[in-house]
C-alpha cells in the first residue's frame, strides 16, 4: 500500500523527522537561556541571576547538543547499506549511539526541571517524545535484524 502524497516525509525516515520536531520544540524552549538575565540594583540578586543564567546556559547547550548528535547518528546509520556483517554491525552502533544521545536529553530536561529552569509540562512532552523516539529506534533495528538474518539464509 502507498503512502499518500500529502502525508510522504519525502525521503526521510519517520524517525528522523520526529527527532527534528524534537530539536525544534528543545531549541524553542531554551533559546530564552541564550539571552542576558535581567539586570538587577541589588548585587547579589545579579550575581544569582548570572550563576542561574550560566547553570541554565549549560544544561541548554547539553540538550541541544545531544538531540543534534541523535540525528546526526540517525542520518548516518540510515545511510549505511546493511552488505555484509561489519556494516550491519556498523549500523547497529549508530543507532545504539542515537538511542544514548536521545535519552541523555532527558537527563538534562530533568535537571533543569529539578532546578526549576523548565515547567513540567515541558519535561513531560520531551519525555513523551523521547520515549516515542526511542521506540522508534528499537523498532528500527529489530526490522534491520529481521531483514538481515533473512536475507543471510537465502
Amino acid at each position: 500500500m502507498s503512502v499518500p502524497e500529502g502525508q510522504r516525509s519525502k525521503g526521510k525516515l519517520a524517525i528522523e523527522t520526529e527527532t527534528e520536531k524534537l530539536l525544534q520544540y528543545i531549541f524553542d524552549v531554551t533559546t530564552k537561556y541564550y539571552l542576558p538575565p535581567e539586570k538587577s540594583d541589588n548585587e547579589k540578586v545579579m550575581r544569582d541571576k548570572i550563576t542561574e543564567f550560566a547553570n541554565a546556559r549549560w544544561l541548554a547547550d547539553h540538550m541541544r547538543s545531544e538531540i543534534l548528535s541523535c540525528l546526526a547518528n540517525i542520518q548516518t546509520a540510515n545511510k549505511i547499506k546493511i552488505e555484509d556483517n561489519i556494516s550491519f554491525y556498523e549500523r547497529r552502533k549508530y543507532q545504539a549511539q542515537a538511542e544514548r544521545a536521545v535519552e541523555n536529553v532527558l537527563t538534562s530536561a530533568t535537571l533543569m526541571y529539578s532546578r526549576k529552569l523548565i515547567k513540567s509540562k515541558r519535561v513531560k512532552y520531551i519525555g513523551i517524545q523521547i520515549g516515542h523516539i526511542k521506540a522508534m529506534i528499537q523498532n528500527w533495528r529489530k526490522s534491520d535484524k529481521s531483514r538481515y538474518t533473512k536475507t543471510n539464509k537465502n
